[in-house]
């Protein structure tokens, strides 16, 4: 019992302390509940003694007595699995009593303490709060455990984080929030497991981007990845991933400007198709695009020769609004065109629309021969007109006398 060694340590001062026996009561008060599992109580009794007698004559044993005592509780709640709160109390015992006999014991017990709780919260699927004690580990406590062992365990848990993240619901703005982390840690002891994990989170964004049919926001990722993450495994295998990506959304472009034809979206087609030839050069992509532009553009000459002169007009006007440069035959079309797209309205009764394309006619092209017809055209419109006007005025008055 301690009361035992006690009295063979300090036999001088029997005496003394029994004339101090309310001393040696306080101690062995918190003795028994220490040797009770009432630690909570000990600790009390210990720290009430050295408030009371802080220079008594057991001071030195109470000391020793609340760091072991707090040791004690600490190893139980670690055998319990409440590393938070054992890792506390082995702080508490090297912040408070770091030259008792247990304070070396209690700096390696709060390394494998760490490494315990990292290991548990890897196991719960809490990642980030398993990198981070890592990273506490690595940066606090090194040298109190294998670094080797570490790093990997690090390492395997930022790819366990990824796996986890790649599957979440919200997968882009966990793929951000878990890059901003990783970006957080390449300054750590753990940094180059972190930049190969970034590259990794980078390469399986741009993956879940491709598939999800965003092309452009993937090419974008791979592209980062081959400027900033080449010499990693993720970057390496960038450049083929990058072409597949390209070949797919070729594919896909094409589909996309058969659907803009169709609705006759042409200025649309036209700008996306130059955006990419601009942005993306020598390309699958790219390829896909000119070749796009390439049949839009003759598009106009099968809708001519099909008797369509609006539609050709119209497809010839986008490419010239966007800049893109007509063919000496596409110009020489123009007035007979827009003297075509006008009888088209003409036809369908579209007779101010008709009319103002008879004007261009005469107006832009004075010296061809389609702006004598257009002007005979117009003329017939506004006499037709007026027929209708009047036929309409007589009715009126044969109803209304």
């Amino acid at each position: 019992r301690v009361m035992t060694l006690y009295r063979l340590t300090f036999s001088p001062f029997i005496a003394t302390a029994r004339a101090n026996r309310v001393e040696c009561e306080l101690i062995q008060t918190a003795d028994e509940a220490r040797s009770q599992g009432r630690l909570a109580d000990a600790l009390a009794g210990y720290r009430a003694y050295l408030e009371r007698y802080p220079e008594g004559l057991l001071s030195s044993q109470a000391r020793v007595a609340i760091a072991e005592t707090l040791y004690e509780w600490a190893e139980g709640l670690r055998r319990s699995g409440a590393y938070e709160a054992a890792i506390q109390k082995y702080q508490a015992v090297l912040e408070e009593y770091a030259d008792a006999p247990i304070g070396g014991r209690a700096e390696v017990a709060l390394a494998e303490a760490y490494a315990e709780w990292a290991a548990q919260l890897r196991r719960s699927g809490d990642y980030e709060q398993a990198i981070q004690t890592y990273w506490v580990l690595l940066v606090d406590y090194a040298g109190k455990l294998p670094r080797g062992g570490l790093l990997e365990a690090a390492a395997e848990a930022y790819r366990e984080w990824l796996d986890d993240l790649a599957h979440s619901a919200n997968g882009e703005r966990g793929f951000e929030a878990y890059i901003q982390t990783l970006k957080a840690h390449l300054g750590s002891p753990t940094g180059a497991q972190a930049r190969e994990a970034l590259a990794e989170a980078y390469s399986r964004w741009a993956l879940a981007l491709r598939e999800a049919g965003d092309h452009e926001a993937a090419i974008a990722r791979y592209q980062l990845l081959l400027r900033e993450y080449a010499d990693t495994p993720a970057g390496q295998a960038a450049p083929a991933a990058l072409d597949e990506t390209h070949c797919q959304w070729a594919a896909q472009l094409e589909g996309w400007a058969l659907a803009m034809v169709r609705a006759r979206e042409y200025d649309q087609l036209i700008a996306r198709c130059q955006a990419v030839l601009r942005g993306y050069p020598n390309t699958p992509t790219a390829l896909s695009a000119a070749r796009i532009l390439s049949d839009t553009y003759h598009l106009a000459f099968l809708a001519r020769r099909n008797k369509r002169p609006c539609e050709a007009l119209c497809i010839l006007e986008a490419f010239a609004k966007a800049g893109q440069p007509l063919g000496s035959e596409a110009e020489a079309l123009a007035p007979e065109l827009l003297c075509g797209c006008g009888e088209e309205k003409r036809r369908k009764g579209l007779a101010a629309e008709a009319i103002a394309l008879f004007e261009r006619v005469i107006a832009e092209y004075p010296a061809s021969p389609f702006a004598a017809r257009a002007g005979a055209a117009i003329a017939e419109v506004k006499a037709t007109q007026g027929v209708g006007a009047r036929s309409t005025l007589e009715m009126t008055v044969k109803e209304h006398p």
